[in-house]
This record gives structure tokens, C-alpha cells and sequence, in this order.
């Protein structure tokens, strides 16, 4: 698990976005265990939500504003490659 939420991090620092990750919790049919630990994770790797075993519904505000912010002070997109699939 400690995996997983180091991860969720690292694919929001490395594309420079808000990213999603949703887990299941409890036990499946053949006595699987999942341990959850979903959440919300800003462009800076911040978790802005973290349920580690809930059975929830959750809705989160993303900011824009602070996301288009984050993108001018740290343009990284402008080092981006360009390539075509022929």
C-alpha cells in the first residue's frame, strides 16, 4: 500500500495535475482483503483527501486557479518532445 499512495503522488508531481485514485476496501467473494486508501492529490503531490479503509462517497473542489498558477511559475510543458506515429 505504501506503494500505491507514493505513486498516486508521483503521477500528479510528474504530470503536473490533480490525479485520482480510487481503491476498493473489505473483502471480496474468495476472502480477498483490499485495504482502500483512496484519495485526492494535488499537482504539488499533496493529498487533499485520504480515506485509508472508508466506504465513502466523497466530492472534491479542484482549484483551477491555483493549478494554472502552479503551470506559469513551473512551465515544464514547454520542454515537452514533439514525434509523430507514422
Amino acid at each position: 500500500v505504501n506503494a500505491w499512495d507514493t505513486l498516486l503522488q508521483a503521477r500528479a508531481i510528474e504530470n503536473f495535475c490533480y490525479n485520482i485514485g480510487v481503491n476498493r476496501v473489505g473483502t471480496d467473494g474468495i476472502e480477498v482483503p483490499y485495504s482502500g486508501h483512496s484519495g485526492f492529490i494535488d499537482p504539488k503531490g499533496n493529498f487533499l483527501s485520504h480515506f485509508i479503509e472508508d466506504e465513502i462517497i466523497h466530492t472534491q473542489v479542484l482549484n483551477r486557479k491555483m493549478l494554472d498558477t502552479f503551470r506559469d511559475k513551473f512551465p515544464v510543458y514547454l520542454d515537452a518532445d514533439t514525434f509523430s506515429v507514422e
